[in-house]
This record gives C-alpha cells, sequence and structure tokens, in this order.
C-alpha cells in the first residue's frame, strides 16, 4: 500500500515520461490532491496498456482509480470499479483513455485483445502472445516476464474408457516440467478433456490451472486414451405361433444407449428381429434374433435369459382338456352355455387346432370349434 499527501500513485507518484505494459494492486490514500491507484500525477507523460485495482481514497482533489491528474496521454488502460472503490478512473484534467471494468470483466481475456461491451466496443490490442497472460475468469493480466514456465503433460491412460457421449476424462494424472509449489493453484478441481467423445484413440489435454504473479506461466502438452464402444443390447418381446402359422410381426427394443442417445440419433441401418424358427418347425422354443443396425459407438449383442424373450410354438393338435378349458373361458367371455350343455368335442381324443390364432394376450378359435357367433 502507499499512502501520502501529495501525487501519491500505487506505481509511481508523478510521471514525467513514458509507463507501458504495467499495473498495480495495492491500496493508495492521500491527504491532498494528485491521487490515483497507479500514478498520482501524469504531467506531460504518457501511460498505455496499464491497469489498477487497488483501492483509492483521498481527501483532497483529483483522486481517481487510475490517474489523479492528467496532463499528458492515457491509451487502452482500465480500472476495477469494484476493488478500487471509485467510479472515476481520472481524477481532472484529460479524461480520456481509461475504462472502468467490473472485477469479473477484467478477468476476461477479450476485454483486453478485442472490442467488447465492456470496453465501449474499442480494440486495446494487447499484446498477450509476448507481454501478458490471464487466466481466464481468475486473474487480472499478468506479466510474463516474471512467472516460471512450466509445462503440465498428461500422461498416457493406463487403462480404456468405456464411451459415455461426454468428452471428459476423470482417471487422468500429470506430469511437470519443474516441481510446483503452492503457488499453482487449481490442483483439486484440474480436468482433462479429450480431442473427441468418439470412441477410438483419443488425446487428452489437462487444463483448469491458475497461479498469480508470482507464479507460473502453465502451458499443456496432450497425453493418450483409449475409448472403447459401448454395448447396446438386441431385447426381443415374446412370441407365441402354431406350427403351420407364417412367423412375422416379431418385435423388441435395444436397450443401453448413454443419456441423450436413442436409436435415431445413435446407430444407422434398419432395426429387424429374425427367429430360425419357420412355420413347419417342430413345437418348441427358439431364440429370436435383433439385427440390422450399425453404430460408430457402439458393439451390439443379443440379449439372454431371462431377460430376452422367446418364440414358442405350438402343436396344432391339443389335448382334449385343454380345448376344454379354453371352451369354457371362451364360453364365460361370450356367454355362450356351458361345456356341458354343447356337443362333444369331435371323437379321436383330440381336436384340430389350425385355425386357432394367438394374438397377444387373447386366444382366437376357428368357428369349427366353438360354433357360429349367437
Amino acid at each position: 500500500s502507499m499512502s501520502g499527501t501529495y501525487y501519491v500513485g500505487g506505481l509511481v507518484g508523478g510521471n514525467f515520461g513514458a509507463i507501458t505494459s504495467s499495473y498495480a494492486t495495492g491500496s493508495v490514500s492521500g491527504g491532498g490532491g494528485g491521487v490515483g491507484g497507479l500514478v498520482g500525477d501524469n504531467y506531460g507523460g504518457t501511460i498505455t496498456n496499464s491497469y489498477a485495482t487497488g483501492s483509492v481514497s483521498g481527501s483532497g482533489l483529483y483522486v481517481g482509480a487510475l490517474v489523479g491528474d492528467n496532463f499528458g496521454t492515457i491509451t487502452n488502460s482500465f480500472w476495477d470499479v469494484e476493488t478500487s472503490g471509485q467510479s472515476t478512473g481520472i481524477g481532472g484534467g484529460t479524461l480520456a483513455g481509461a475504462t472502468g471494468l467490473s472485477t469479473a470483466e477484467m478477468h476476461r481475456g477479450a476485454n483486453f485483445t478485442s472490442a467488447t461491451t465492456a470496453n465501449g466496443d474499442v480494440n486495446p490490442g494487447w499484446d498477450f502472445a509476448s507481454t501478458w497472460v490471464i487466466y481466464e475468469d481468475h486473474t487480472n493480466p499478468l506479466l510474463r516476464s516474471f512467472m516460471t514456465a512450466l509445462t503440465v503433460t498428461a500422461n498416457n491412460a493406463t487403462a480404456a474408457k468405456v464411451y459415455d457421449g461426454s468428452a471428459t476424462y476423470l482417471g487422468g494424472t500429470a506430469s511437470y516440467s519443474v516441481t510446483p509449489d503452492s503457488r499453482l493453484l487449481g490442483r483439486d478441481a484440474m480436468t482433462y478433456t479429450q480431442d473427441s467423445p468418439n470412441a477410438g484413440s483419443r488425446t487428452i489435454t489437462p487444463g483448469g490451472l491458475w497461479s498469480d504473479q508470482q507464479g507460473y506461466l502453465i502451458s499443456y502438452a496432450s497425453g493418450s486414451l483409449t475409448v472403447d464402444k459401448a454395448t447396446l443390447t438386441y431385447t426381443p418381446n415374446a412370441a407365441t405361433f402354431l406350427n403351420g402359422q407364417t412367423i412375422a410381426g416379431l418385435s423388441g427394443a435395444v436397450q443401453g444407449f448413454v443419456t441423450g442417445e436413442d436409436q435415431h440419433s445413435a446407430t444407422t441401418g434398419t432395426l429387424g428381429w429374425s427367429t430360425p424358427a419357420t412355420s413347419s418347425s417342430a413345437p418348441g422354443t427358439y431364440r429370436i434374433d435383433g439385427g440390422g443396425l450399425d453404430a460408430l459407438n457402439y458393439v451390439f449383442v443379443q440379449a439372454s435369459a431371462p431377460d430376452a424373450g422367446v418364440l414358442t410354438l405350438l402343436p396344432s393338435t391339443l389335448p382334449p382338456q385343454v380345448v376344454s378349458t379354453i371352451t369354457q373361458l371362451f364360453d364365460s367371455l361370450r356367454g355362450t352355455p356351458p361345456a356341458e350343455q354343447r356337443p362333444p368335442p369331435s371323437s379321436g381324443g383330440s381336436t384340430d387346432f389350425k385355425g386357432l390364432s394367438i394374438d397377444g394376450p387373447g386366444v382366437k378359435l376357428p368357428p369349427t370349434l366353438i360354433g357360429s357367433t349367437p
């Protein structure tokens, strides 16, 4: 902090030369005139690409968050309107050349390198390639020349990640070109970002670190990661037919998509269902398989029991007791006379059910079995 009476500044009291690419963060107070966060009195000098963030107070004339008294030239310079406690950047004299930004706006590099609403739509043109660096949303612009270069390299992943639709890798580790100390900040929230969320050979780049002025000039190097395809499962619905019937209308679902994806967005092809059973196959149970789809980020498998529905193929001739049970069921549903009041089944111990069809949960008997509808 700096304190005095007249011409008190956070960087210099009086400027008669050229100040460029500089800043001051300390508090400044003065009992007389000419009190500024960066320069107390700019008397014929120039101030370019500079800023001040410290609190400023004074009881005399010409108190400004950046410069107290200005009779020189100020270009592309800034002050923090929140931390300074001042709404005026230049206390007296020529008032042009200084722009007030909020603390959040001071933490955004675009306000120093391009025309934005915050800086009055004027490009300040600060050099962030060789003079300044900013850790976005964490720091004000910092001077590179005072910082230690540090390269953070993502270690190659030793285990594959399964595709999850995200470009964030949660299992990353890193190595450092020099051993960092407590001035390296953000390690507890360090991130690793893939070049793509898709399955395959990927690169991962660390990020999220920052430092202060006496800390590190951070750069990043990538490592490698393999992203395996996730698994989709063809899960068929159960189906029942009589042998002799044409097997058609098989259905099911494809399960296992990551959040936000579905068959339409994540696959190509036409979904279909098949079975090795045919209309002439022997009664029994048969598997139902899905197919027809392809995907960039998934492999496909068939569901297994008990999740997989199967095809049940019934005999077309059923025992009499089954006929009796089914007939009684339909009698109760249709209001027909009890079974004992109806003609007995045909002799021979069985009834021909070639006309029987099963549709969903219902059974439809042929007219030859149950007679015409009353």
